[in-house]
């Protein structure tokens, strides 16, 4: 049942900040989902609850409307996010054990140019360091 104009707001409050998306992101940055049936799965929660305020609109229409981003970009910005402040001490952890950085001279950029490493299998290469880098 679609819900009312005047409280879209309330839901997308309720929604975002206490009961729904806090749990859908949850430590996203050490899990985050690689097979494509599983982003589905994480995505058609909040694709049921943009339905719900606004029914005759698509997805992204849905989303532009009610000011969301999908839940995939925004693990991306979570990991990118933390990868920022990884490289930039503002989490107290070992970066040669998250890391290994570029040697690499010839191009243009910062000395914290990281390095692609080879993964033996797509768990290994889903894992946060992996991810972040590629």
């Amino acid at each position: 049942m679609p819900l009312s104009n005047s409280s879209i707001p309330t839901a997308k409050c309720l929604y975002c900040a206490c009961f729904v998306r806090p749990i859908l992101e949850f430590s996203s940055v050490v899990w985050s989902p690689y097979f494509k049936t599983d982003i589905n799965k994480i995505e058609s929660v909040q694709k049921r609850f943009t339905k719900d305020c606004l029914p005759k609109l698509n997805y992204n229409e849905r989303l532009s409307m009610l000011g969301l981003q999908t839940l995939e970009s925004r693990r991306i910005m979570s990991d990118l996010t933390t990868c920022h402040k990884i490289l930039n001490n503002n989490i107290d952890t070992d970066l040669q054990s998250f890391f290994s950085f570029s040697h690499n001279t010839h191009t243009r950029g910062n000395s914290k140019k990281l390095a692609v490493c080879r993964s033996v299998n797509i768990r290994h290469a889903n894992l946060f360091h992996h991810r972040v880098v590629n």
